[in-house]
């Protein structure tokens, strides 16, 4: 009788120390869960923090370019013809509160939209009165040390101007663009002199939008 009860408790004990080892496989397989899950969250929470980064980084940069142009003060487009109407001086103008004078800004001088406004005037002084320029460059922002913006701008014959700002993101990041729209004033060209013409064409931009769609 004695045997039958030793053997017997010693059965429990080998069923005590099964349950417990089944049980601390159990709490290992979930703890392994919970730290993979875990650190996946992490790694979802950090690429959202990038992916918001981004994204304050464009409107900000689309906000800066968006005022440039705003405040940038007018710019004068000069072309001189000869008799025959032929173009032989033409450029921005040095001077643009100065109608009258002929001298124009070099190459090396001119920024970005007037390096445009160069261009659309060479076609359309070509007779090509659909023409467009285009010019890509890059951005930085304040608080935003680590990132780079990208913007394509474009003027269109008729003077509208058209810039796409966007980020660059890594793979399996969405890319956040940024569509700007202006309009340019309404002021007529000016000529002066009956046979040989001095043209003038002014460029000013107003209701300068901000979109996320083309």
């Amino acid at each position: 009788m004695r045997l039958q009860l030793k053997r017997k408790l010693q059965s429990n004990k080998g069923a005590s120390l099964a349950v417990a080892l089944l049980f601390f496989l159990m709490c290992s397989v979930v703890g392994t869960i919970l730290l993979i899950s875990a650190t996946a969250a992490s790694g979802r929470m950090k690429d959202m923090k990038t992916e918001d980064q981004d994204r304050y980084a464009v409107f900000s940069a689309a906000e800066l370019l968006k005022k440039d142009i705003q405040d940038q003060p007018e710019i004068v487009y000069g072309v001189e013809t000869d008799m025959d109407k032929h173009f032989y001086n033409y450029g921005v103008l040095g001077n643009p509160n100065d109608i009258n004078n002929d001298w124009h800004r070099s190459a090396s001088e001119l920024t970005i939209l007037e390096k445009l406004i160069t261009d659309v005037n060479i076609e359309l002084d070509a007779g090509n009165l659909s023409g467009t320029a285009s010019d890509s460059f890059k951005m930085k922002v304040d608080g935003y040390p680590d990132l780079t913006i990208d913007v394509k701008m474009t003027l269109t014959a008729n003077g509208s101007l058209e810039a796409e700002v966007s980020n660059n993101p890594p793979a399996g990041q969405a890319k956040t663009i940024v569509y700007l729209n202006a309009d340019k004033d309404v002021k007529d060209d000016q000529r002066i002199g009956d046979y040989q013409y001095k043209i003038r064409r002014f460029y000013h931009w107003t209701n300068v939008t901000l979109s996320k769609k083309k």
